[in-house]
């Protein structure tokens, strides 16, 4: 517990932390390496049915935490009950974003989609 409140205060500057089971199952998809999982018990059958989740959790490396607990040390305001731990995006070889050629419309104005190096 007292290495994940470290995380969440970035005292760790090559690790941080993400909340959410969509934003973690997409992380994990796109192969970027799950260090760690702090959950709560409703989300772990969910955690089960992805691949690269079921190896984090079947390697002694998910954490189960209260709900009480995650409200209070997850870094954001409604937690998902989900949290985890991966490399910062600094702390890996990655490209440098790539911007396309043609802008496209957001909500009536010109925006760019960045491709995220993962």
């Amino acid at each position: 517990m007292a290495r994940l409140r470290r995380l969440i205060q970035r005292e760790e500057p090559e690790l941080t932390v993400v909340d959410g089971l969509k934003l973690v199952e997409d992380l994990a998809t796109r192969g970027v390496p799950i260090v760690e999982l702090f959950t709560v018990e409703e989300h772990l059958e969910r955690l089960r049915s992805h691949e690269a989740l079921r190896l984090v959790v079947d390697g002694g490396r998910a954490f189960l935490l209260d709900p009480a607990t995650m409200a209070h040390i997850a870094p954001t305001r409604q937690t998902q009950g989900l949290l985890a731990v991966v490399a910062a995006p600094g702390a890996f070889p990655t490209q440098p974003f790539r911007i396309p050629a043609m802008p496209f419309n957001f909500f009536g104005g010109i925006s760019y989609r960045y491709e995220l190096p993962f």
